[in-house]
């Protein structure tokens, strides 16, 4: 998947590729399975227990879609957002996370193994209006959020309590995938 590229507009995600002579060529569409969804924002990921790639998306019904795209199924629907997902950074320090920014003035941190939500940037020292843009610092220490109330907030990931969420369901992500490998190993003898 060097050569493909992820869009998203409407109720589609589409892979296209790069061909050597410059041109896009589409590969796959996935229409998602809500008619009311138009996506916004992607991001590839890679399955952490088949290296397969991922394409992560997000959109007005504040849904985050993880789509294979070896199998063109959708793996997981994350949900918990009450408002639309604007933007998806994955985690550089763990790439079994992603980060979702939303219209409910809010970033969340979720594990795609354990389909849960690690941590949620938002309340009394958040935004106060819909998150539109996320980054992060090269040591994964820094989240940036930036929002239609004018404003950048940076968020501590090496906060104790960020820190020990983060630890605690990457250990948890661990043990699930273990017990995938062991139960798939299992099967195949």
């Amino acid at each position: 998947y060097n050569n493909m590229v992820g869009s998203v507009g409407g109720s589609r995600a589409t892979v296209l590729e790069c061909t050597a002579d410059g041109r896009l060529a589409v590969r796959q569409v996935y229409i998602t399975p809500d008619p009311a969804e138009s996506l916004y924002a992607c991001v590839w990921m890679l399955d952490p227990i088949s290296n397969e790639p991922l394409l992560v998306t997000g959109g007005v019904c504040g849904v985050v879609r993880v789509i294979n795209c070896t199998t063109s199924e959708q793996t997981c629907a994350l949900l918990g957002h009450g408002g639309a997902i604007n933007s998806l950074l994955v985690y550089s320090g763990d790439p079994r996370l992603v980060f979702s920014a939303s219209g409910d003035f809010s970033v969340r941190l979720w594990n795609i193994v354990t389909r849960e939500c690690v941590v949620i940037f938002a309340g009394q020292e958040g935004h106060l209006d819909q998150v539109l843009t996320i980054d992060m610092n090269a040591d994964c220490t820094r989240l940036c959020s930036g929002s239609l109330d004018s404003t950048i907030k940076v968020w501590s990931l090496a906060d104790h309590g960020v820190a020990e969420a983060i630890s605690n369901s990457c250990r948890e992500a661990d043990e699930e995938i273990a017990d995938i490998l062991a139960h798939s190993s299992a099967v195949v003898t």
